[in-house]
């Protein structure tokens, strides 16, 4: 590759990328705070959201990731929502002719926002009371270090929540 130089955050831009048997390497693609990543339980491509945008907001933030021209979001099941409803886990993303789950870390409940309840549903995963499954578990893996969802990840979503109070 041929990186550019660092920015402020410590990130490089990157041009002329060539991979070669690359596993065990994570590639996020980030622009305007969404990206689009492994979901880290699905293995499946998810894009990250923004906690609190509205699909109309995702979608220019989307454009701007891709370059798309066009960006469509719909409900899980796929009806059509508001421009200026919240997104939220489990929303599905078409660009391109490619389907995305939508994600919003630490969205368990796939509601749009971040509550206790969504850390009660990741600590009834953990006692196998309850399991998380979908999108919504590569929203509940919130602790990168581990292959898996632990009580580390139940606590940085009430961390997230706390921080809303």
């Amino acid at each position: 590759y041929d990186a550019q130089g660092t920015s402020p955050d410590g990130t490089y831009t990157v041009n002329n990328v060539h991979l070669y048997s690359c596993e065990g390497y994570a590639f996020s693609i980030t622009a305007s705070g969404y990206s689009i990543e492994k979901g880290e339980l699905t293995n499946s491509n998810v894009i990250i959201g923004n906690l609190g945008d509205t699909v109309s907001k995702a979608i220019t933030g989307i454009k701007s990731l891709t370059g798309a021209s066009a960006v469509t979001i719909t409900s899980s099941n796929g009806s059509s929502v508001s421009t200026s409803s919240k997104i939220a886990t489990g929303m599905k993303v078409s660009v391109g002719g490619t389907t995305y789950n939508l994600v919003i870390k630490g969205d368990t409940n796939c509601d749009g926002a971040v509550t206790m309840d969504d850390s009660v549903r990741v600590y009834q995963h953990l006692l196998g009371t309850s399991r998380l499954s979908g999108a919504a578990s590569d929203a509940a893996k919130m602790n990168r270090a581990s292959n898996s969802i632990t009580i580390l990840d139940v606590m940085q979503i009430i961390d997230i929540v706390n921080s809303l109070v």
